[in-house]
């Protein structure tokens, strides 16, 4: 990072264009600062940002940036590159980020190509800018080194004035003929007025007609700008009525301030100059605080990572932090001999459908490369590093050659017939493929824009992975544009559950802007314009982003890249259409604050656009604190500021889901969704879909409740990257020592055997045994697995007798076999056991009884044995058990074994 000084502030000098005042700033002692630093970086080229912060206590009105890099910038948002010549470059405020108030920042973002000798800009410097109408023929503000070039020929009768800095004369260029009888100079072929005229009320001035938005929007407790805008060349600026802690620059027209009290105030602004005074009506709406410390967001973040970690498919890691996930679809693309493990199931099932997964993964992305330090500062860089390495690994391994992407593991109708753990399922799991012949453009074109996303999130701690990534997107974006098509036309089965709905031109204006940004390539960025152009734009944007239509994240992101105001004005009328409205039209919303777009998942479009809403906000610009109020407070809501005071995220805040929609988490081992009755896993993190209506307590934390409580990648992909940015701005931590060691599970609750005596007589004993595999920490299946009952011969050994006089037979056992003869315990004790085994025989949590088998045994003593030479009562396993079917019990007595290893069970 390289941290530089800026340009000083400056003091007011006044001099005169023909009858118009312009104002020269020259230096004073206060001095602001500047960083650039890169955000990403690759060979030959790298994106990075400049950070300019008014140090001042006089707000900054439009501002110049000059600075020498031997580089080509081949894109640049919010500020336009206004001329290049030689490695000299000079950068223009955007509209909306003109004005710089004391202590607030602007960051400049671009994409240039320069050698490794080039890395960094340097001799930066920034002017502010000042007023200069009139006879000059200029429209907007000029900077003051701009100006201070004709003070330096002062006295001269002619002087060139050079607005582009490009040191040739050209038509762009003014002639100024400087008087020499007083302070005045006029535009070429002008005439001067007299020594000392001045104000706006001379040549050019016209009655001010005021342009500035009717609305402004604002929180208590927070600073609050609001910038008067007028033609007509005002000189004074005021607003009567203000709220209470805002108050008006009479020469600049910036309100500004912190309001201190929440309240919807009409005001009356004014400009005025010599001609006359022109008043505008102002709406200002102040809305309550979201206090800081409301919620730990650093905690969400972590949780929503983990949940992440919870939808991992493939072969896990030893010492996993989710303990009760294990090693699942093993086999996955054994069907077309090609290896498709790893990647994530979708939602509560177990299908990996390719076109959420990579959408979730381009938005994962997103957050990271824009609140990077977010992550840095909770600690969650490396869980978010693993979360989305975890998909794009399985992306190349889909991607086996060109033009052909495997985009659905699992077949849906299958695998929802299937409620049980995903580690013991054993159902076909067929690999689906769209080709040169069979296309899907969207869904290679989801998959490459999240590949060149994640390539940038690696750019700097793995550039080789990162290589990689940017090749397989560009040859997936190649895939997607050649062969044109719809990738649930070809992947039919995908149609019933993620049909492509918006078509492919969404898709392919988004990965070719995330090419654009991953390589600096103008050629992909023309791509996505034109696509934009012809597809996109006019479109009405009354939806939001999600896995299917991504013309709204095209949007913010275009207008990010390129500060083009059709992408800005498109991004605002869209953003508004969720806060303040658009052209009578605006999203519904519960009495609860909740912008509800739809009823099935209604939270994750909320959470979508707010993750948009930030960082349009915080890249391009916000209308006062709009957007950025609008995304914290549906957030909010979520994690419990809402009438039912509940959390929508699982394992946070109060009274959170404890029933979602999901398989795993439930840890049902006969296939039953109400079977336990509460889930046996806690799925920290996971947003539900939440109310099902405009209504608040159209929630029921519901298993069965797909609508309402069901989770996906999706759900979580754009909230994780809000919460990000509100976590940035906070002090909360990570929760320590997660997650908890609960997690773990206890063994005895998963392997056991419930029993019971079948039937007794004289000198027998019969039990009725069933061995449980319940797994859940995680769920596993073993086909060698057997039971022990053990038994003490004391008394028989007493009598004269030993092992030899009991024989064993089996009554019925399922799929299993009894050994014919008591087996040695320990022999000195005269201790010995029945040895019931199941090997051979696949037992696993799943459906019906494939979790248990039964084992109905007898222990009859030999003809001629008295039976009074044995006591059944006093055999270790016998205890506790009651007669009948009735009667079954869990008994620990009974253990449990898997290839000869002692599970679980007391031993004598």
């Amino acid at each position: 990072m390289q941290k530089l000084k800026l340009l000083p502030r400056e003091s007011v000098m006044t001099f005169i264009y023909g009858s118009l005042a312009c104002v020269l700033l020259t230096a004073s002692a206060t001095y602001a600062e500047t960083t650039f630093s890169f955000t990403n970086q690759w060979s030959g080229g790298g994106q990075g940002l400049f950070h300019i912060t008014n140090d001042t206590s006089q707000p900054i009105q439009g501002w110049t940036l000059r600075f020498d890099w031997n580089a080509e910038i081949t894109s640049a948002w919010n500020g336009t590159v206004q001329s290049h010549v030689g490695n000299q470059y000079k950068i223009v405020n955007a509209e909306y980020n003109a004005t710089i108030a004391p202590g607030a920042s602007v960051d400049v973002g671009c994409v240039a190509n320069f050698a490794s000798a080039d890395l960094l800009p340097t001799s930066i410097t920034i002017a502010p800018l000042v007023p200069c109408p009139g006879d000059l023929n200029l429209d907007s503000r000029v900077d003051a080194v701009d100006l201070a070039a004709i003070l330096g020929n002062w006295g001269s009768t002619s002087a060139l004035y050079d607005p582009n800095g490009d040191g040739v004369t050209g038509s762009a260029d003014l002639a100024v003929i400087l008087g020499s009888w007083g302070d005045c100079a006029t535009g070429g072929g002008g005439t001067g007025g007299g020594g000392g005229g001045g104000g706006g009320g001379g040549e050019g001035a016209t009655t001010p007609v005021l342009t500035s938005p009717a609305t402004a929007y604002g929180t208590a407790g927070s600073a609050f700008t609001y910038q008067i805008t007028a033609s007509g060349l005002p000189t004074s600026f005021g607003a009567t009525g203000l709220p209470a802690g805002l108050s008006v620059n009479a020469t600049s027209g910036l309100i500004s301030g912190t309001p201190t009290v929440a309240a919807t105030t009409s005001v009356v602004l004014a400009a005025s100059n010599a001609v006359g005074t022109a008043n505008q009506s102002l709406v200002v709406t102040i809305s309550p605080p979201s206090a800081p410390g409301d919620f730990n967001y650093a905690e969400v973040l972590q949780k929503s990572l983990y949940f992440y970690d919870a939808q991992r498919s493939g072969n896990l890691a030893d010492g996993f932090r989710v303990a009760w996930r294990g090693d699942s679809a093993l086999a996955d693309g054994g069907d077309v001999g090609i290896d498709l493990t790893g990647g994530y199931y979708d939602a509560g099932d177990h299908v990996k459908f390719g076109l959420p997964m990579a959408s979730s993964l381009s938005l994962l992305a997103w957050g990271g490369i824009e609140y990077g330090a977010a992550y840095e500062q909770t600690g969650q860089k490396l869980a978010l590093l693993a979360a989305v390495r975890w998909g794009t690994d399985f992306i190349i391994k889909a991607h086996p050659s060109a033009n052909v992407l495997y985009g659905q593991v699992g077949n849906g109708s299958l695998d929802h017939s299937y409620w049980g753990p995903c580690e013991t399922m054993n159902m076909a799991r067929p690999s689906y493929a769209i080709t040169a012949a069979k296309p899907g453009s969207d869904l290679a074109g989801e998959s490459a824009a999240a590949m060149a996303a994640a390539s940038m999130l690696f750019r700097s701690t793995d550039p080789a992975y990162a290589d990689t990534l940017l090749a397989h997107a560009r040859t997936l974006f190649n895939f997607a544009d050649t062969y044109r098509g719809k990738y649930s036309e070809s992947i039919t089965d995908a149609a019933i559950y993620y049909n492509s709905w918006s078509g492919y031109y969404d898709e392919l204006a988004w990965s070719a802007a995330w090419l654009y940004r991953a390589t600096g390539e103008a050629a992909y960025l023309a791509k996505a314009e034109a696509i934009y152009s012809q597809n996109i734009a006019g479109l009405p944007l009354r939806w939001t982003h999600n896995w299917d239509d991504k013309t709204y994240g095209v949007t913010v992101l275009l207008a990010q890249l390129t500060g083009n105001s059709s992408y800005k004005a498109a991004a605002q009328r869209w953003l508004n259409f969720w806060t303040i409205g658009d052209n009578g039209s605006r999203v519904a919303y519960t009495a609860g604050g909740l912008a509800w777009l739809d009823q099935w998942g209604s939270l994750r479009y909320s959470a979508n656009t707010s993750f948009l809403a930030l960082i349009y906000a915080d890249r391009v610009g916000d209308v006062g604190t709009r957007y950025r109020d609008f995304a914290r407070n549906q957030i909010d809501y979520m994690l419990g500021k809402n009438p039912n005071a509940r959390s929508y995220v699982v394992g946070f805040g109060v009274n959170p889901p404890v029933n979602p929609h999901h398989r795993g988490a439930h840890g049902s081992w006969n296939g039953s969704m109400t079977t336990p009755a509460a889930s046996r896993h806690i799925l920290y993190g996971a947003l539900v879909g939440g109310p099902s209506t405009t209504s608040d307590s159209s929630y029921t934390d519901d298993r069965s409740n797909y609508i309402c409580n069901e989770v996906a990648l999706d759900y979580n992909a754009g909230f994780t990257g809000a919460i990000a940015r509100l976590a940035q701005d906070s002090t909360g931590v990570p929760v320590a020592n997660f997650p908890p060691a609960s997690e773990q599970g206890s063994i005895d609750d998963e392997f056991f055997v419930e029993a019971s005596i079948n039937q007794q007589g004289s000198g027998f004993t019969e039990i009725r045994a069933l061995l449980n595999n319940r797994s859940a920490f995680p769920a596993v299946g073993s086909s060698t697995l057997s039971i022990r009952y053990f038994v003490d011969l004391s008394e028989l050994f007493a009598a004269g007798y030993d092992q030899t006089s009991v024989v064993v037979s089996g009554n019925y056992i399922q799929n299993g076999t009894v050994a014919p003869a008591l087996k040695v315990y320990d022999a000195a004790r005269k201790l010995y056991y029945v040895d019931v085994s199941f090997v051979g025989t696949y037992i696993a949590p799943g459906t019906g009884s494939s979790y248990w088998r039964e084992a109905q045994f007898r222990m009859a003593l030999k003809t001629g044995v008295p039976a009074s030479a044995w006591n059944a009562a006093n055999d270790p396993s016998f205890t506790g058990l009651g007669a009948g079917n009735a009667n079954m019990i869990k008994t620990s007595k009974i253990a449990v074994y898997d290839d000869g290893f002692r599970l679980t069970g007391v031993l004598p």
